[in-house]
């Protein structure tokens, strides 16, 4: 048995299903949001239309010993939305569509499309019978919201259906409206506007870091390592900044002063000599830290070092953030698309996209916040003037593994 994981990032959307419109209440295929929620004369529910075949067939094909035909399974499905404006939290339902419906940009409240004859059996959208006991309701984390629709593909594709029609739905006596990204040809700026106080950083730059205390666990065997011992999201982000920005034969501080198990390290000269593994946030092997008779040592402990950035990390770094700017950035998560707009000296604007690693807020230490970033960065526009920074608008992700049979 194989599987193989993959995402579907270019299926299409029906924007919102919007009540308080004309002509029967249509979706406007202009939307450039999905809507979900309701007040008390209008109620949104977001349609969103996938047709998965291709990638499915496309990713299977590649794998070895794979006989075209063969049958395989949804192994598992995951649907994610990233929030826009209001709550987060809220109770979200998701609903298969009947796999036989036609369902178009022109769905509407009352019927799946508005050429169609017959209208819903239920106000807002019909339940596939196969999956009508079958109900997700979105896991919140952050800005972002996931659905489980394992079931759902995998009876979308017994039947052999092309198209996947899924419904996301919020409570039906909630006042409570929240918008997501859907279409990525929409943006938004990072800051409310154009920034004065960017620059981008790269290997070969020098770069001083300095952490706020983090839990960790110092362990002493063939070699001394140091790995993350606190799962909060700031200790989490200032130690992968840390590690990230560090070069290997840099010599850092190491400050604990912790006094556990009769050890006493206070202020320590550490030399980074590798890492365990090339994966963001793995531990750190260095040398420099005795624990004498014990082999390993829980502790709070500060990290600070001025050396130069390893080769193939780019940094995005944003100087005296403002509460707008550090929200934004905060609100980023891996893979998001960044555009930027930027203008170096005398030449024409010219614009890049980005995807995100993962943030850092080091405004208490620093003042500053970073986007650490997995493309190579630009060349010009080192000294900070005039970056625009768009936040590309994502559209919801189908991610599925696949277990050939």
């Amino acid at each position: 048995m194989a599987a193989t994981n993959f995402d579907i990032t270019n299926g299409y959307f029906a924007p919102e299903l919007y009540s308080g419109g004309d002509s029967g209440n249509l979706l406007y295929s202009a939307r450039n949001i999905l809507k979900v929620g309701g007040t008390k004369t209008e109620k949104f529910r977001a349609v969103i239309l996938l047709n998965p075949r291709q990638y499915f067939s496309a990713a299977v094909g590649t794998l070895e010993g794979y006989t075209a035909g063969s049958p395989y399974t949804i192994g598992n499905a995951t649907l994610t939305l990233t929030r826009s404006t209001g709550t987060t939290g809220g109770l979200l339902e998701a609903v298969l569509l009947p796999l036989d419906t036609t369902i178009d940009s022109s769905v509407s409240w009352y019927k799946p499309s508005e050429a169609a004859t017959t209208g819903w059996t239920a106000e807002g959208g019909d339940a596939e019978l196969a999956a009508s006991e079958i109900i997700p309701v979105g896991s919140w984390s952050g800005s972002t919201v996931k659905f489980d629709l394992t079931p759902f593909l995998n009876i979308w594709y017994s039947r052999g259906s092309s198209l996947l029609a899924i419904l996301i739905r919020g409570e039906e006596n909630s006042s409570s409206i929240t918008e997501f990204y859907s279409w990525e040809s929409e943006n938004t700026p990072i800051g409310g506007g154009t920034l004065q106080n960017c620059k981008f950083l790269a290997g070969g730059d020098t770069n001083s870091i300095q952490t706020e205390g983090i839990r960790v666990l110092v362990s002493v065997g063939a070699s001394t390592t140091i790995s993350l011992a606190d799962d909060s999201a700031a200790a989490v982000q200032q130690w992968n900044s840390f590690g990230a920005a560090t070069s290997v034969g840099t010599t850092f501080s190491f400050l604990s002063p912790d006094t556990e198990q009769g050890v006493v390290l206070g202020t320590v000269t550490c030399t980074l000599t590798g890492r365990t593994s090339t994966d963001t946030g793995s531990p750190l092997v260095v040398t420099g830290i005795s624990l004498g008779a014990i082999t390993e040592y829980y502790t709070t402990a500060e990290f600070s070092s001025t050396s130069i950035i390893p080769t193939g990390t780019n940094i995005l770094e944003i100087t005296s953030p403002n509460t707008q700017t550090k929200t934004a950035v905060a609100e980023l998560f891996a893979d998001q698309t960044l555009l930027v707009n930027y203008r170096a000296g005398t030449a024409a604007s010219n614009a890049h996209s980005f995807t995100v690693k993962f943030t850092s807020d080091e405004t208490l230490k620093q003042n500053r916040v970073r986007v650490y970033l997995n493309e190579t960065t630009v060349s010009e526009n080192r000294i900070g003037l005039n970056t625009d920074l768009l936040l590309a608008m994502n559209r919801p992700i189908l991610t599925a593994d696949l277990l050939l049979v």
